[in-house]
């Protein structure tokens, strides 16, 4: 797993210059260890990591922890939507009863949540900066 995490982050940190990139590999590794951190790929284009975790109201949810498309394969939707509906599979055959994606990292590209919108999900984070 330490493999999968490695390559990921190096990748991730290549195009997007993480701020601690060492920081991220040792969150990681520490839910790779207590064997919550899972991944899929669809054909090598990408990574969708999460997590299933309980939540606060007695459920299970399926938490994204990455969700990161190689460039080269951008901009087809119906790759995002392939990303998406079998993240939706992997949460009903877990019992979860709701799913979280971008919330770890307060992504809010307008186009992107325009289509997570249009397939029924809702924008449920207030975040604050603290300086």
């Amino acid at each position: 797993m330490r493999k999968t995490v490695d390559f990921w982050v190096n990748l991730i940190d290549e195009e997007l210059h993480l701020t601690d990139a060492e920081q991220v590999r040792r969150a990681f590794y520490a839910f790779a260890e207590s064997g919550k951190l899972q991944f899929f790929t669809e054909d090598e284009t990408g990574v969708f990591a999460y997590v299933v975790t309980d939540d606060l109201r007695g459920g299970k949810t399926l938490a994204e922890l990455i969700f990161y498309i190689l460039p080269k394969y951008r901009g087809d939707i119906r790759l995002v939507k392939k990303y998406i509906q079998h993240a939706e599979m992997l949460a009903k055959e877990n019992s979860c009863n709701s799913i979280k994606i971008g919330g770890n990292i307060g992504f809010k590209d307008a186009k992107f949540l325009g289509l997570l919108k249009r397939w029924g999900y809702v924008d449920d984070t207030v975040t604050k900066g603290i300086v």
